[in-house]
């Protein structure tokens, strides 16, 4: 017996390092009828946990994702001072409806209903749904939830000459200007507007400059008595999805409430008056020559390639904003270098990890000086950040555990690219703005998904980038958040979104159109990121030389199975007797655990058992009816234990769901997770082969041991049973050791079992003893079972 477990341990340790098994082994007279002996180094003994993937978020942060998901931008309002209180009703709303999935960041409101800006120390912050507080959400869920098992990075537009400006929402007039209506149906092809001057007196003196500002439109629109009317007629407005934009100035550049009218000129943007060449270098301007009220008479097209040239405009404040005055077109910025909270993570590294990004995922605030990420480029240099990106990984930063990581990024846009690497300006594909220009791209159909030609430099540089990328083999992952790239509103930004995505290895972008749905394009993300890298823990095999019986025991675990849960298996592959090589494809395996437990009946054709501290011996882990006083049942304490997780206090549920039952899982109506497969993850856990004894007990079967880890995935307390499992397959006999606990969130928390260590003894019979090592966090412990 103890030559036999030295013979283990020593037998590992050479193969693991590559060492060639000799004749000379104790075991050369038994193996004499044994093919020739040759080296198996290349037997998988103990493969290392892969290093965590490294995940670049890149966010593309202009002024658009200051926009609500279907396009209003909305920063700021509600808090324009109680001199503008007028507006409240109008441009500048207080409060906004909850939308699903959507938690308020400062302020979550009462009853469904938050505000869009929270004040504190004179400091605005915005509370509002907007796109980029949607997504500094998902990121911060994601990196709660996974940075225990990925490494992260985040990037944005890298920019200059930042500036804190107020925002005005501007209205584009009908062929024959505004028209003033108290009916709540616009005429066909047109929209309705709050009027900003609807109940506000313009008696002199004026209370505000409101009061002034409408007072003179009043006099403008002297038919239409437009205090009295609740609605304006538009033929579109800047919160139009197609638009998504806002008037940035100065405070007090131009009065709260303005209208600019008059021969527009030129009478369009497009050619022949302005050519592409004159919107690459930003020289497209829009001039009316009358105003009433101080306004905006010249303007210049948005990232979205829009400028209005309506017979009138009208400008209402709004709230603040960012606008810089130049983005560079090649680069990106760095907020965060990527960051592990180690290969073996604890409570303390993923808070100081998931720290590091806190300051950026704040709210935007309307202070400069703030760090928080800030939806400040006026153009989308998507390309640049790509470039940034790429960059970046060629620097090799530093993995989890020092091997090799597998890379991607995760590229969060609102839109498409605006701005080439020679910073040129270029109109969004799909937009009118592209179509006035000639600006166009041809695609492959789904599920191609891929580029056929583009005369759009912007577009031709990200998929350069993305090739780039990919040449350094780093797959790029797109969600497109909001509506501007829905394709039920534009259909070639959709085709655009996945082309790119097919040009960087992942066939097609997500799409989010919710806040909820841009967590879960992150999470789906993640988890496949996860998937991609499913891990081997180790290996072990059962004999010292090669014969026609050589087999390899391989155990491997899954981070994102079909319900996105972790789950383990254990194979056995035979080895070349000749050649010693092992193929380790699952076609070719002997027998597979997870296969052979999903299988079984949970109820019967199950052996577990568990130790019974009242009866001083071991138990049949099955719940007994009645009133006992020992073994598990409602009257006892091993049941009681059973009876105290939160979501289903019912113990023969929780049992009957660790045996393996699926009813009481979440699919099914119940309380716990829902399991692709019984076996759970194998993680930090070399299996241990266990021979058949030398001496005495020569018949007893040889024993497979491996450590696992399970939960109930739910949100009860820990339950501190622990069980033995054994499954009978071909003489041999499984074992893993499991243990039942509550994760700190919805996926695996890393609380797992060491490998199993072998400490025989010999006594009057056959006697084994199996010692697991339960890792929570890094605190340590042991705990044994006698077989």
């Amino acid at each position: 017996m103890k030559t036999q477990r030295y013979t283990v341990i020593l037998r590992r340790a050479a193969i693991g390092a590559g060492v060639t098994l000799l004749a000379g082994w104790p075991f050369a007279g038994a193996l004499a009828a044994a093919p020739p002996l040759v080296p198996v180094s290349q037997v998988p003994m103990t493969v290392q946990i892969p290093a965590h993937p490294q995940i670049l978020l890149a966010v593309g942060n202009s002024q658009s994702m200051d926009g609500t998901l279907s396009g209003a931008i909305l920063t700021g309002a509600g808090d324009v001072g109680a001199t503008y209180s007028a507006l409240y009703n109008s441009s500048s709303p207080l409060n906004f409806t909850v939308p699903t999935g959507f938690t308020p960041p400062l302020n979550a409101g009462t009853a469904g209903v938050a505000p869009y800006t929270v004040t504190t120390s004179g400091v605005q912050y915005d509370n509002s749904p907007s796109r980029l507080n949607v997504a500094k959400a998902g990121i911060a869920s994601i990196l709660t939830n996974y940075i225990a098992d990925a490494d992260f990075s985040l990037m944005d537009y890298q920019t200059s000459g930042l500036n804190s400006w107020m925002t005005w929402v501007y209205q584009m007039s009908p062929a024959g200007g505004f028209q003033f209506t108290n009916t709540a149906t616009p005429p066909a092809g047109d929209e309705l507007v709050p009027n900003p001057c609807y109940g506000v007196s313009i008696s002199f003196p004026y209370a505000n400059n409101v009061s002034k500002d409408c007072a003179a439109l009043n006099s403008f629109y002297l038919a239409q008595n437009i205090t009295a009317q609740q609605y304006m007629v538009v033929s579109a407005s800047s919160d139009d999805t197609s638009v998504n934009d806002v008037l940035y100035a100065p405070s007090g550049f131009i009065d709260p409430v303005c209208v600019v009218y008059g021969a527009v000129h030129p009478a369009t943007p497009f050619p022949p008056n302005y050519s592409l060449g004159n919107y690459e270098n930003g020289s497209v301007l829009e001039t009316y020559p009358s105003e009433v009220n101080a306004c905006a008479t010249q303007t210049g097209p948005t990232n979205a390639g829009y400028v209005p040239y309506s017979a009138q405009v009208m400008y209402e404040q709004r709230g603040f904003g960012y606008y810089t005055f130049s983005e560079t077109p090649n680069s990106a910025q760095t907020l965060v270098s990527m960051t592990s909270a180690g290969q073996t993570p604890t409570p303390s590294s993923v808070a100081t990890a998931i720290a590091k990004f806190t300051p950026y995922l704040a709210p935007e605030t309307n202070s400069s000086s703030t760090t928080e990420m800030k939806a400040q480029a006026t153009q989308s240099p998507i390309a640049g950040l790509l470039a940034g990106s790429y960059n970046y990984f060629r620097t090799n930063p530093t993995s989890s555990n020092g091997c090799a990581a597998s890379r991607y990024v995760v590229l969060v846009t609102d839109g498409l690219p605006t701005l080439d690497l020679s910073n040129h300006a270029w109109p969004p594909l799909g937009s009118t703005a592209a179509a006035g220009y000639g600006v166009t791209a041809s695609f492959n159909p789904s599920p191609l998904n891929t580029l056929i030609a583009t005369n759009d430099q912007a577009l031709t540089d990200v998929m350069t980038e993305l090739a780039a990328l990919q040449s350094i083999g780093v797959n790029t992952y797109i969600i497109g958040v909001g509506a501007g790239v829905d394709p039920a509103v534009n259909m070639t930004a959709y085709q655009t979104l996945n082309a790119m995505a097919a040009a960087g290895g992942t066939n097609a972008y997500f799409p989010a159109n919710s806040p909820a749905a841009v967590t879960a394009d992150l999470q789906i993300i993640i988890t496949k990121i996860l998937a991609a890298t499913q891990s081997t823990a180790s290996a072990a095999v059962n004999s010292t030389g090669l014969n026609t019986n050589s087999v390899v025991y391989q155990s491997q675990f899954t981070t994102s199975d079909a319900f996105q849960d972790w789950t383990g298996n254990l194979y056995a592959f035979p080895i070349n007797p000749t050649t010693g090589a092992v193929s380790t494809n699952p076609a070719s395996a002997l027998w597979s655990a997870q296969t052979q437990l999903d299988g079984q009946r949970w109820d019967t054709g199950r052996l577990i058992a568990t130790w019974d501290p009242v009866a001083n011996q071991g138990t049949p882990f099955q719940w007994n009816p009645g009133t006992p006083t020992s073994g598990i049942a409602a009257t006892t304490q091993l049941g009681r234990d059973l009876e105290t997780f939160t979501a289903d206090p019912n113990g023969q549920d929780v049992l009957q769901f660790l045996r393996g039952s699926n009813l009481q899982e979440v699919r099914n109506g119940g309380q716990f997770r829902n399991r692709t497969h019984k076996l759970g993850d194998i993680v930090s856990s070399d299996p241990l082969y266990i021979g058949a004894p030398s001496s005495n007990n020569q018949s007893a079967s040889p024993n497979l041991q491996v450590s696992l880890s399970d939960d109930l995935r739910g949100r009860g307390r820990r339950h501190a049973a622990r069980l033995q499992r054994r499954h009978r397959h071909r003489g041999l006999r499984l074992h893993s050791d499991r243990r039942v606990r509550e994760p700190p969130s919805a996926r695996e928390s890393l609380l797992q079992c060491g490998s199993p260590v072998l400490c025989e003894r010999i006594s009057a019979g056959f006697r084994c003893s199996v010692l697991g090592q339960q890792l929570a966090h890094g605190a340590g412990g042991h705990r044994g079972s006698g077989w």
